[in-house]
């Protein structure tokens, strides 16, 4: 097969803009030639910036266009369905945001029209693609754990903290009452990180088998910037649950986005011939160490040249996108299976699913 530029419509402009179209441009084997807002004047803006030929206010409409490969979809949980359907029934690749979906039967929908369309499906967990995570999944494959018998994970920030801003990570400009924020639209800190640790405790540790949980909303009440009222909030701001393993081993994961001082995200796991703990988890600094049987103390590990990005960015999550993207391209051209896949994405919406059931039934919930 010769070698081709594949060419990408980005739609939604928000993570799109900041970091999904500077991504597919840092890469010689993409060319990103649309771009796609519900708002025509945002579209043309990001268009202008980026030098992107065409720009539209009217998704259906640019699937129509002529040469384009890939779809890269980044609006809210809600409508991704929808747009994937449509994008896939048009016969283009998908690069669709996290969570997948507004829940399992969407998601397994989505998997379902992939395979019979022979199109690739791929989930937006970028961090797979830290150096840190990737050299620690090395090290756990190869025996670092042993028989794995705990996991703790915790994620502590005000990131959501202040009811009349906009989350952290937003644009200032961004109404701290949007979509995030209601539950129907798939709003909610379960989805928008949940679904990534999610994933990585899957890919390092193996399936979940079952779950026991509780999701809260301890900020009731955000501003609605355009009319200045405080709104009704729907979607959780924190949660916590104990999981069990297919493979065997237990895990803690507790999340809030609300409290003030909180100690930041790290990962630690334990097993039968050593522990392995990972600080500042989503960054491309974090900091791995580790321990071997008969060990008193953690030292920090060195990640390998071999993992490392061949370049440094501004916007951390740039990094890691690179490397997705990269694995994307891959599995269009040699027509080779990708990961994280519709099928990982569909994993991540039966935990959160259960989890749900869990919440609303207070059992133990089995991972459909």
């Amino acid at each position: 097969m010769g070698i081709f530029t594949i060419n990408v419509g980005v739609v939604g402009l928000g993570f799109g803009a900041q970091v999904c179209i500077p991504g597919f441009q840092a890469c010689p084997d993409t060319e990103v030639i649309a771009v796609c807002s519900h708002t025509r004047a945002k579209a043309e803006a990001a268009a202008a910036q980026y030098q992107i030929p065409n720009a539209f206010d009217d998704y259906d409409t640019m699937l129509e266009l002529d040469g384009l490969d890939v779809v890269n979809i980044t609006t809210p949980p809600y409508l991704h369905r929808p747009m994937v359907v449509a994008a896939l029934q048009a016969g283009k690749h998908v690069l669709c945001e996290k969570p997948m979906a507004l829940n399992m039967a969407e998601a397994a929908e989505m998997c379902k029209l992939a395979q019979h369309k022979g199109l690739v499906g791929m989930i937006d967990h970028e961090y797979r693609f830290l150096p840190t995570w990737a050299y620690m999944k090395e090290m756990i494959s190869g025996g670092y754990l042993g028989e794995l018998y705990t996991v703790d994970l915790t994620a502590y920030t005000s990131a959501w903290a202040n009811p009349n801003r906009p989350p952290a990570w937003a644009n200032p400009d961004q109404s701290p009452w949007n979509w995030l924020a209601q539950e129907e639209k798939g709003g909610g800190i379960l989805g928008a990180l949940g679904s990534h640790l999610i994933d990585g405790l899957h890919w390092f540790f193996g399936d979940i088998e079952s779950v026991s949980g509780e999701l809260d909303a301890f900020i009731t009440e955000r501003k609605h910037l355009p009319s200045g009222e405080m709104r009704a909030v729907t979607a959780d701001d924190s949660f916590a649950f104990l999981t069990r393993f297919a493979k065997g081993g237990h895990g803690v994961v507790r999340v809030s986005f609300v409290v003030w001082g909180g100690s930041g995200l790290q990962l630690k796991a334990y097993g039968s011939e050593g522990t392995l703990v990972l600080d500042n988890l989503l960054h491309p600094s974090g900091v791995l160490s580790g321990a071997r049987r008969g060990d008193n103390q953690l030292v920090e590990l060195s990640v390998p040249e071999e993992f490392q990005f061949d370049a440094q960015h501004d916007d951390r999550r740039l990094g890691p996108f690179i490397r997705l993207v990269e694995t994307l391209v891959t599995g269009i051209r040699t027509g080779a299976g990708v990961a994280p896949s519709f099928a990982d994405g569909l994993k991540v919406q039966k935990v959160m699913d259960a989890l749900r059931h869990s919440d609303e039934s207070g059992e133990w919930v089995e991972v459909d």
